[in-house]
């Protein structure tokens, strides 16, 4: 999941229900650089300061907590603190917060971007709720069927370029309209022919 010669790290929704401690969880992390044979108590002293991750991002006093036994936002607080501890250049979030209801995947993606800033390292995050994303995004890329249809802020993110987004190319079965897919289709042709906007790949 990690690239080492980039220093890139990639989690989604969180850790599973492993029967861990929320420390020895984080603290595994680390086993994911080159050359990781040690065991976790040899980890111990060459780590970073894991009271202080986990105090970031909200975990204190919960570090002998098992996995299992935390809320569905404690473990997404867990993947952050385990991204954290990687110490990269560029974090991957894939639907980091999908499993959460609204307010708790708000919460979540407020950390993220707080812990992250502190850090001055890139965070990209894949998901399907742009009302949310435009909250803390600096950048909007959106992607259909392997197109580049938009690239920008989250304030010049249309209704129409959501729709080519989450649509793609469209089909009958969508839409019963033929006459409707077609302007779709031409719209993502369109899209190509955008200044600076090419086919991924290209």
């Amino acid at each position: 999941m990690m690239d080492v010669t980039d220093r890139n790290y990639n989690f989604s929704a969180g850790p599973a229900a492993v029967p861990l401690s929320v420390l020895r969880t984080v603290q595994s992390e680390l086993l994911c650089y080159p050359g990781a044979g040690a065991s976790i108590l040899e980890i111990s002293h060459r780590s970073p300061d894991f009271s202080a991750i986990l105090e970031e991002v909200e975990l204190a006093g919960m570090e002998n907590r098992r996995v299992e036994t935390l809320s569905g936002g404690q473990r997404q607080r867990t993947a952050i603190a385990r991204a954290l501890m990687q110490d990269a250049d560029v974090i991957l979030a894939d639907e980091p917060v999908s499993a959460l209801d609204p307010e708790l995947a708000e919460d979540a993606l407020e950390l993220m971007v707080e812990c992250v800033a502190r850090r001055n390292v890139t965070l990209l995050v894949n998901l399907h709720q742009p009302d949310l994303a435009a909250r803390f995004a600096s950048r909007f890329i959106g992607l259909a069927n392997g197109r580049l249809v938009y690239d920008g802020p989250p304030s010049g993110f249309t209704e129409k370029d959501a729709e080519l987004v989450y649509r793609g190319k469209p089909s009958e079965k969508q839409t019963g309209d033929s006459r409707q897919d077609d302007r779709l289709a031409q719209d993502l042709e369109a899209a190509d022919r955008r200044p600076g906007l090419h086919l991924v790949g290209d």
